[in-house]
């Protein structure tokens, strides 16, 4: 019913928790906290998501350091543990340079993750000792 009366232009005011309802529904997003409007965006900017970079974290699954990653379009690359995460504004190209490069080399981008920036989201400082993890095959 939503949908339909957005498809006849009008105005609907909807209230939900449901990040994924309001992707779908709607155009505009604000959002209140503690009764005051702190942020208003169409739901793809909403908090900078559409300018911001976006993470993507992996274990690499063989004796493969990190300094043996290939160059890609990535500006920033930190180690936490065992995890991996890089940092870039271009994630399909990134996903493509890394995928592409661990199928060549028989490697597992284990826990892989995409995650879209949050507002202030920051990388922590890097591990100096990282050793990805060798897991028996």
């Amino acid at each position: 019913m939503i949908g339909r009366l957005r498809g006849l232009g009008k105005t609907v005011l909807l209230t939900s928790h449901y990040l994924d309802e309001v992707q779908q529904l709607a155009d505009r997003v604000g959002v209140l906290s503690h009764g005051r409007l702190i942020a208003e965006a169409a739901p793809a900017a909403l908090g900078g998501r559409d300018t911001g970079e976006t993470t993507i974290r992996f274990r690499l699954s063989g004796p493969t350091r990190p300094a043996d990653l290939p160059a890609g379009p990535w500006r920033t690359t930190r180690c936490h543990g065992e995890q991996i995460a890089m940092r870039t504004d271009h994630p399909t190209r990134t996903l493509l340079a890394l995928t592409a490069w661990a199928v060549g080399r028989g490697e597992e981008l284990e826990s892989l993750t995409v995650q879209r920036p949050v507002a202030g989201g920051r990388l922590p400082a890097a591990d100096p000792g990282c050793r990805p993890h060798r897991r028996p095959r």
